[in-house]
């Protein structure tokens, strides 16, 4: 009886919700039928999210992937239907409001465990939340609307934690959510490859009205693939992070196999990002090295094999002078602009930042800044270093908590039995640490999968172990 009246009550919820949302749309969408279409968007893409949730349907997991990975595309065919840019449009919160999902799921499952006593005993949850908290209600303050959405980018993604903690998961459930994230990356590739070669009307009425000139030329062969996401640079942390997946693990990359590794890797190059194949390279190594023992010379060897095929193929692809002629600004890194202008950074951020020891808050850095003023707290709008990051808004008190927090976390995976999902979240951590230098955070997308990866080996506990 009283599972039922739970039931009936998150549907009222939700029913409430969507009325509420109605009336908001007749209110404010008469004379505005850009935005009465992303509302009505917004609206249908949310709706199986919730009943998915609702139903504790393990789909769930990889729809909000999904978003994250495919709205931006969803935005710019928008604007070049309706013939109009919008700087400003609510398919920025569209993955947001779709993970913010989960909460109906978390509620219905709160009594199936104690995450209070989960959070007594692993500390690395109090410095965490310790952290976000504090830079919620700093930037609250400080950042007003800008601070909601950056908030909103760090939170969402959270809630992958203790949803897994409430949700029992099967190892095959586990699998198959990671099978359709390489999905996923197979489609990204296909459609970069196709927009690199014929740069559709819809991508390249975006590059000319957000003045995306730092990515290169608006035409066939001449910019930097990004594919379905916002920019090269995270559709490259993706694919990176799935490349990882890939080439460790064969049931994870699928039916696809090699070839599917060849199609990633290839479009992965293509987006020109050198922190991304740096980040690549430390994932690989850390997976290996924490690894069974046992395991380890065939891994690498396979690892030498794909990477040999992965030459010859790219030898023979187009765009790859342009590859060619990145990878050899590795060797005069003093005379590369986008590694100067990062040192510089560090030496014009490090005073600001000393200087105001209490912190920004969210939404003082990175993209949320487009809602404030833009340049961002010590000049951190573009957020080309995280580590700066996390001070910049966290404080450097903070800052310490939340790096404490990611040593704990760390360590708490290293005592776990050993198995393929614990070592993908080690490498997983060593990846986001890697990409730290170069920017990022744990919001948006890098916070999903980065939480997802990280939760599922929270959860092995209750499964049967599985062996490398």
């Amino acid at each position: 009886m009283r599972i039922h009246l739970i039931q009936w009550r998150n549907h009222l919820v939700l029913f409430g919700a969507t009325v509420l949302l109605a009336a908001i749309i007749g209110l404010f969408t008469q004379s505005n039928p850009m935005f009465m279409l992303q509302i009505g968007i917004l609206i249908a893409v949310f709706i199986p999210a919730a009943v998915l949730s609702l139903r504790d349907h393990a789909a769930l997991i990889p729809y909000i992937v999904g978003c994250w990975v495919f709205s931006a595309e969803l935005r710019r065919l928008i604007d070049w239907a309706q013939g109009e840019y919008t700087q400003l449009s609510l398919m920025l919160i569209l993955p947001h409001i779709v993970t913010f999902s989960l909460v109906f799921s978390i509620m219905k499952n709160r009594e199936n465990r104690s995450f209070a006593e989960e959070f007594k005993t692993n500390k690395f949850y109090s410095f965490i939340v310790a952290a976000y908290v504090y830079a919620a209600f700093v930037g609250l303050i400080l950042n007003k609307t800008a601070g909601i959405y950056d908030m909103m980018g760090y939170l969402a993604p959270a809630l992958i934690v203790p949803y897994f903690f409430l949700r029992p998961f099967t190892s095959a459930e586990l699998n198959k959510i990671i099978q359709l994230c390489v999905t996923f990356a197979l489609l990204i590739s296909i459609y970069g490859w196709i927009q690199y070669l014929t740069l559709p009307a819809w991508d390249l009425f975006w590059m000319k009205n957000a003045h995306m000139t730092s990515i290169g030329h608006p035409a066939p062969k001449e910019f930097r693939m990004f594919s379905t996401m916002t920019s090269q640079g995270p559709v490259a942390v993706f694919l990176g992070t799935m490349l990882v997946i890939m080439f460790v693990n064969k049931e994870w990359r699928g039916k696809w196999g090699w070839l599917g590794i060849m199609l990633v890797a290839s479009a992965f190059s293509i987006t020109l990002v050198r922190s991304a194949w740096v980040t690549l390279v430390f994932g690989l190594v850390g997976y290996i090295a924490f690894m069974d023992k046992g395991k380890k010379v065939s891994k690498i060897l396979s690892i030498l094999v794909i990477g040999a095929c992965l030459f010859f193929v790219m030898s023979k692809l187009p765009g790859v002078e342009n590859v060619t002629a990145r990878l050899q600004t590795f060797q005069n890194m003093d005379e590369d602009t986008s590694f100067k202008d990062r040192i510089g950074l560090v030496f014009h951020a490090t005073p600001i930042i000393l200087s105001h020891p209490l912190g920004a808050g969210f939404g003082s850095v990175g993209r949320g800044t487009i809602l404030g003023d833009g340049a961002g707290f010590a000049g951190l709008g573009s957020l080309d270093n995280g580590y700066l990051g996390v001070f910049a808004t966290f404080g450097l008190l903070g800052g310490v908590a939340f790096f404490i927090g990611m040593y704990l976390l760390f360590k708490h995976l290293l005592s776990l039995k050993n198995n393929s999902i614990k070592v993908l979240a080690i490498s997983t951590i060593i990846q986001i640490l890697v990409a730290f230098f170069f920017g990022g955070g744990l919001q948006a997308y890098q916070g999903v999968l980065f939480w997802l990866f990280v939760s599922m080996a929270l959860t092995q506990s209750n499964l049967k172990e599985q062996r490398l």
